[in-house]
């Protein structure tokens, strides 16, 4: 089963508002994108394996890139 996950963060401004549409046009290099994604799910990683392991379950693949979670149950 893939599992997509999501930024649990609160939005920082309502989307479609024009600071939204200011931060989609700002360019931001690959690395800065990959770095703050990290960041981002750094807590989403040992808290899925805990919740994998209470399920009786085994995740295979763990992508930040993709934001995605592959797990298999046993």
């Amino acid at each position: 089963m893939t599992v997509y996950l999501r930024d649990r963060r609160p939005v920082r401004h309502r989307p479609g508002s024009g600071r939204d549409l200011a931060a989609l046009v700002s360019r931001r290099p690959r690395p800065d994108l990959a770095r703050e994604r990290r960041n981002v799910l750094r807590q989403t990683s040992p808290e899925f394996s805990r919740l994998a392991r209470i399920s009786k379950a085994q995740v295979v693949r763990f992508e930040i890139i993709r934001r995605t979670a592959t797990i298999v149950m046993l």
